[in-house]
């Protein structure tokens, strides 16, 4: 990994965890709705379990 790769992904980590604590604002939001979230997740051909890992919430939070 370059020298300038590396140091924006430490960046990134920074602000991700300052986002994480509340200390910072995202820059960005993505919002989708249920009928999205079901199509993206049938087109990967993923149960809900394994969907919910892929984006790293639980099982409950993917269903609600």
């Amino acid at each position: 990994m370059k020298d300038k790769d590396f140091k924006d992904l430490l960046v990134s980590v920074e602000q991700a965890r300052k986002i994480h604590k509340g200390e910072m604002k995202a820059a960005r939001v993505t919002m989708f709705n249920p009928i999205m979230v079901k199509k993206i997740r049938k087109k990967l051909n993923a149960s809900q379990a394994e969907f919910a890992y892929m984006i790293g919430v639980s099982v409950n939070t993917g269903r609600r």
